[in-house]
């Protein structure tokens, strides 16, 4: 959330935030309207693909320039790199500064090479000896784009007491990764006295004025002149060595004596963020071999209580259980072996409930498993049968508030409009639960196996009570799950991008429904709904007594126990069509000349599955290319000099070669990583690639005029097994950081277990406590075989710190 923003040209803004990795936006908040103090409570999760310097927050005024009527940048916060960990894993409220207007920003590295040269005079002519200075400029990367273009060129500026002498380089058009290599000679003498020597960058056309002081202040100012300032790096002389060659790259900065609104006295506002950075480094498969057999092994042979992974997320805390958690599902589930994982903790944890109303009422570990599993297994699922529905509400953004508090004053007529927007908010209603309760047979197989196992424990437990079975699924598919995902569709990837805010009112109230209905199904009277209240009133009119029980026969369907394709028609989801990832991207055509002998560029909505790769107009549009995954034989960056446009990658076929953009860094890592990861095991995968593209008839890389011509550079060399295994070892490698960072947890474990199994014996009083902090509690029993565990989990901790210590 935000708080106290400076009001726009208006006494309030419609307000979003955008998270960037220096200046490239890596995702976007919703637009909370006309607040000074708006709440986002959003969350966004992603690797990082490159170094960067800055993780910032730009805030956004929707249409907030007058002149332009662009969304308009007011405020920002930047976190160096060097200072997350001062912040890691905890809420902190930054305060706001203002964003320059030109040239307050500045990215990227300029290669600078310095030497000082002394030339001795010739015999019998008079003076001393000539020394000159000579500079070279090699090239510079990642420079900012302003106004969507980059033109740099590069001013070098000797500055001397009493003159200064400025040399330019050729301008680069259209490069944010120019390279210039170009030389400059100074001469130097006595009786300059130089101080120093500075390197501006500059953007934009050439502009040649006497006065270099006046021409600096022109470009800050100016935009009649079409330049602007980029960066600048500025290096004392006399710390370099006079006679070796002087040569680095150097981090650009903002132009010296420029007030970047840090140590500004006005109040921008503050925002409250919680940053988790975490780094791990993944080593090859078999470095993990002994934690990954332990954790598939304690599950069979040990107590519950003493498995491995039940004691892991017990010493690692509540704070990470949902790391735990998801690291524990991807690795089991990888390994076929996830109902392994969450049959014995599920029948351990209803044992040892004692009052069936609440079972997984709390945020257990068990509770954290299920959830996960539903989101990693369920995902395709989800999506196939809320997408309709929820693509009908944002193409109508219709408003179907039904609570009067909530609707702004109108006039007489326009009241007519907020009533049929209930009527609106029912047909939704209807379609979601329809689609919901028709789905039984499309629920994948691995869910209803652990559903059925809930259900199993339940009865078994609690015989007397016939509903206990039927509310701990509920409590799962309904309430974790269907409305979960309603109440936060960008979490579960229902969208992608951000929502209006009618539109997200509205997938709330189908999100109640949901609720109200799983808690009217279930026959005890505190479930039933407060009278009076506008949901009460929605739900009774548009939910009918057909819809419970359509509900609870849903329920039995999904938690019955046969497994497998079963007689309703519910099958496996091995073999099935799932959709790795999708999303819009820009790609060129691949096989079309267009006028003058170019191809073009469009936009498509690419969607990649466990069988092929494709792409068409519009996300549910007919595909207007299909790639099988056998034929796809390799995935590669593309150089950006080969279309001056960023985020290119290359997929490598047979006969052709397509070449795509990402929106940002971030999705092109994940496309390749998830493409690289489905073509590992293609048996054509190609060995060279080239590096540039085919364009006008020849490789910008190589010069070769053939299209079918042999790469002339190896592909991304990483051993098959290491690029099958990437996910899992990384997700071992996170279990392994978790426990490295809880020893001192598990010593405390370890007294207590054998502080109780010496003065009580094995006969331990079950639920006996150990708060090693507030926010970790565990039930001490079987302690000899929990001492045996804890002792194991360190030993094999201590040799991945060996590894790591030699790394």
């Amino acid at each position: 959330e935000a708080k106290h923003l400076v009001p726009g040209n208006k006494d309030t803004r419609n307000t979003y935030c955008c998270v960037l990795l220096d200046q490239e936006v890596v995702s976007k908040t919703h637009i909370v309207e006309k607040s000074l103090s708006p709440f986002f409570q959003e969350e966004f999760d992603f690797d990082i693909p490159h170094n960067f310097r800055f993780l910032c927050f730009y805030f956004h005024d929707v249409q907030g320039d007058v002149l332009t009527k662009k969304d308009h940048v007011f405020a920002k916060v930047a976190v160096k790199k060097t200072d997350i960990c001062k912040y890691n894993g905890k809420e902190h409220w930054f305060p706001l500064v203002p964003v320059e207007g030109r040239g307050g920003d500045v990215q990227g590295q300029v290669h600078v090479e310095l030497k000082f040269q002394q030339l001795q005079q010739l015999l019998g002519s008079e003076g001393a000896d000539i020394h000159r200075l000579i500079v070279r400029v090699p090239e510079c990367t990642g420079l900012l784009i302003t106004g969507g273009n980059c033109d740099p060129y590069v001013a070098v500026t000797l500055q001397g007491t009493h003159r200064n002498e400025t040399k330019k380089t050729k301008v680069k058009k259209a490069n944010t990764n120019p390279h210039f290599d170009e030389e400059f000679v100074f001469e130097l003498n006595k009786n300059n006295n130089l101080r120093r020597s500075w390197f501006d960058l500059t953007s934009g056309n050439e502009v040649k004025l006497a006065d270099p002081e006046h021409w600096s202040t022109q470009v800050l100012n100016s935009v009649t002149l079409g330049d602007e300032f980029l960066g600048e790096v500025r290096i004392p002389l006399f710390s370099l060595n006079g006679s070796e060659t002087h040569s680095g790259w150097y981090l650009l900065n903002p132009r010296m004596g420029k007030n970047q609104g840090n140590g500004s006295k006005d109040d921008y506002g503050s925002v409250r963020v919680k940053i988790t950075y975490t780094k791990d480094c993944v080593f090859p498969s078999h470095a993990y071999t002994e934690l990954l057999n332990s954790l598939l092994s304690s599950m069979g042979t040990l107590p519950v209580c003493a498995t491995w992974p039940s004691l892991i997320s017990t010493v690692c805390g509540v704070r990470k259980r949902p790391q735990v958690a998801a690291c524990l599902v991807r690795i089991f589930l990888q390994q076929g072996n996830l109902t392994s994982l969450i049959d014995p903790l599920v029948g351990d944890e209803i044992a040892q409930t004692k009052d069936s109303n609440m079972i997984f009422r709390n945020s257990s570990f068990t509770s954290s498993l299920v959830e996960e599993s539903m989101r990693v297994v369920g995902l395709n699922y989800l999506s196939s049968i809320l997408s309709p529905t929820l693509q009908k509400i944002r193409n109508e953004r219709k408003c179907c508030e039904i609570d009067p508090n909530r609707l702004s004053p109108a006039p007489a007529s326009s009241s007519n409009n907020s009533l049929s927007g209930s009527h609106d908010g029912g047909g939704y209603v209807h379609d979601v639960l329809s689609a919901i309760i028709n789905s039984a047979p499309q629920c994948p197989s691995l869910l209803c196996e652990i559903f059925s196992e809930i259900r199993k424990s339940a009865s078994l437990s609690f015989p007397d009570n016939p509903n206990a079975p039927y509310s701990s699924v509920t409590n799962f598919i309904f309430l974790r799950f269907f409305a979960a995902a309603l109440l936060c569709p960008r979490k579960y990837k229902l969208v992608a991008e951000q929502l209006d805010p009618n539109t997200a009112r509205t997938f709330t109230l189908v999100s109640k429904v949901v609720q109200h209905l799983c808690n009217m199904s279930m026959p005890r009277p505190s479930n039933a709904v407060k009278s009076g209240t506008a949901i009460q009133n929605f739900v009774t009119k548009y939910v009918k007594q057909d819809h419970i029980e359509s509900v609870q026969n849903f329920v039995g369907l999904i938690s019955s126990p046969t497994k497998g394709v079963d007689s309703k028609g519910r099958s496996s989801s091995i073999l099935d069509k799932v959709v790795l990832k999708e999303g819009p991207m820009v790609k060129r055509a691949q096989g079309r000349t267009f006028l003058l002998g170019r191809k073009n560029f469009k936009t498509r909505h690419f969607a990649l599955t466990n069988y092929e790769l494709t792409y068409g107009k519009r996300k549910k549009s007919k595909p207007l290319c299909t790639i099988p995954v056998q034929d796809i034989r390799g995935v590669e960056k593309l150089q950006e000099e080969s279309f001056r446009m960023a985020y290119m990658f290359q997929v490598i076929q047979p006969n052709r070669v397509l070449y795509c953009q990402a929106v940002n860094s971030v999705e092109q890592k994940s496309w390749m990583d998830v493409l690289n990861k489905v073509c590992t095991c293609n048996k054509n995968r190609a060995q060279n690639y080239h590096p540039g593209a085919y364009v006008q008839g020849n490789y910008t890389c190589c010069g070769s005029t053939t299209m079918k011509a042999p790469g002339c550079k190896n592909v991304t060399a990483l051993p098959a097994s290491l690029r099958l295994n990437i996910d899992q070892d990384r997700d071992l490698e996170r279990i392994y950081s978790l426990i490295s960072g809880s020893v001192d947890r598990i010593h405390k474990l370890q007294e207590e277990c054998g502080a109780r199994t010496v003065y009580m014996g094995p006969q331990l009083i079950r639920s006996t406590k150990f708060d090693s902090d507030i926010d970790t509690s565990f039930d001490v029993r079987d302690p000899q075989y929990m001492f045996r565990s804890l002792c194991a989990i360190l030993e094999c901790v201590q040799k991945l710190d060996h590894i790591h210590t030699q790394y």
